[in-house]
């Protein structure tokens, strides 16, 4: 269902998703459902189905912006940088997902981070930010059977 958001705004709206991601890689915790059925907020914007006519104004077009690494509240400080393919290294770990449990998450940046560090896309001392956020984060379980 495409989403509109309820917004005056006359440019792209910027948003961040990876900073909300559980261990299951699942976006749908970043919008929260509204008091309507079919609605939504994100970051206190409204977002109702395209399909709704009324006279409210509305924004269809989004821009992800991630600037930082960051896991959930555990931010590092250093640059959110792309790879020659287009992806960041946020890119990077997500596409991994889901995540088994928090260590298999930790393995995979560590991983990621070695390699973005040989490819010249992180200094020494940035990974070890990353690495040391990694492991301090607090990322939810993945939803299993029965949870």
């Amino acid at each position: 269902m495409l989403l509109a958001a309820h917004s005056d705004a006359r440019e792209l709206r910027e948003v961040s998703l990876y900073s909300r991601l559980p261990l299951s890689g699942d976006l749908s915790g970043a919008v929260r459902p509204a008091d309507k059925p079919l609605h939504f907020t994100l970051d206190g914007t409204a977002l109702a189905p395209f399909h709704v006519g009324d006279t409210t104004a509305y924004h269809a077009y989004f821009r992800r912006s991630e600037p930082e690494i960051v896991f959930g509240s555990e931010r590092t400080g250093v640059p959110n940088r792309r790879a020659d393919d287009g992806r960041t290294f946020l890119d990077a770990v997500w596409t991994r997902s889901p995540f088994a449990s928090h260590r298999e998450f930790v393995r995979s940046v560590r991983e990621l981070s070695a390699r973005w560090l040989a490819a010249g896309l992180l200094e020494r001392a940035e990974r070890e930010t990353v690495i040391t956020a990694a492991e301090h984060a607090r990322l939810s379980r993945p939803a299993g059977p029965g949870r």
